[in-house]
C-alpha cells in the first residue's frame, strides 16, 4: 500500500479522480469460497425500459432485505451485442440465494413487474472457475465447449502472470528465491487472483 510503485501509479491517474484518492482497507465479511451469484437476463419491452428500472430498485431494496446477500448490479443491453438487461447479484450462499429465489416476496414482484418485459432467464453461478463456465447442474443449455473454456482461462490468465512476472518478478529475484519456488509463488497468486 505504501510502495513507490503504488504512489507513481496514483500519481499517473490523479486527473481521473475527482478529489484526492482515498482507501478503505477492509477485513472480515463473509468468505468468498461459498459465495453464489444470480445472473438474470430479462428481453425488457422497448416502451417499459423506465418502468423496469424503477421495477429492478425494488427488488433490489427487497434482496437487502434477506439473510445473505451481497450486492448486485444491473447492465443495461450492449447495441448490436447484447440485446437483453442483465442482473447479476450474490448471495453468501447457495442456500440463501434459494431462500430468495423461491420468496413469496419475490413472486409478488415478479407478478408486479411482468408488464415491463416479455421473458427472463434465471442462472445459478458458484464461485471460483467453475463459474466463469457451469451454471446450474443439469441445465439444458450446460457449458460452453472446452475448447472455448480453456481459451477463456489462458486469456485471463496470461495477462495476470504476465503483470505478476513484471512486478513480484524482480523482487523475488532480489530475495534470492529459487526459480522454481518464484515459479510456486506466483502460481498460486494467479490462480488466487482469477479465483
Amino acid at each position: 500500500m505504501s510502495s513507490d510503485t503504488r504512489r507513481e501509479l496514483l500519481e499517473q491517474g490523479r486527473e481521473l479522480f475527482e478529489e484526492a484518492p482515498t482507501q478503505e482497507v477492509l477485513a472480515g465479511g463473509t468468505p468468498a469460497h461459498d459465495a453464489v451469484t444470480a445472473v438474470i437476463s430479462h428481453d425488457v419491452r422497448p416502451d417499459q425500459e423506465r418502468a423496469f428500472v424503477s421495477w429492478q430498485e425494488k427488488i433490489l431494496s427487497a434482496q437487502r432485505r434477506f439473510p445473505g446477500f451481497m450486492g448486485s448490479e444491473l447492465f443495461r443491453p450492449v447495441k448490436g451485442i447484447q440485446d437483453k438487461w442483465v442482473t447479476a447479484f450474490r448471495f453468501d450462499t447457495r442456500q440463501h440465494l434459494d431462500t430468495w429465489l423461491e420468496s413469496t416476496t419475490r413472486r409478488k414482484l415478479l407478478d408486479e413487474g411482468r408488464g415491463t418485459f416479455v421473458s427472463y432467464d434465471v442462472r445459478k453461478v458458484g464461485s471460483a472457475f467453475g463459474s466463469w463456465f457451469r451454471f446450474e447442474q443439469g441445465a439444458e443449455e450446460g457449458g460452453p465447449p472446452n475448447w472455448k473454456q480453456a481459451m477463456s482461462v489462458v486469456l485471463a490468465l496470461y495477462p495476470t502472470v504476465e503483470i505478476l512476472n513484471l512486478v513480484l518478478g524482480p523482487r523475488l529475484a532480489a530475495l534470492g528465491l529459487p526459480g522454481h519456488l518464484a515459479l510456486f509463488v506466483s502460481n498460486v497468486l494467479s490462480v488466487s487472483i482469477l479465483t
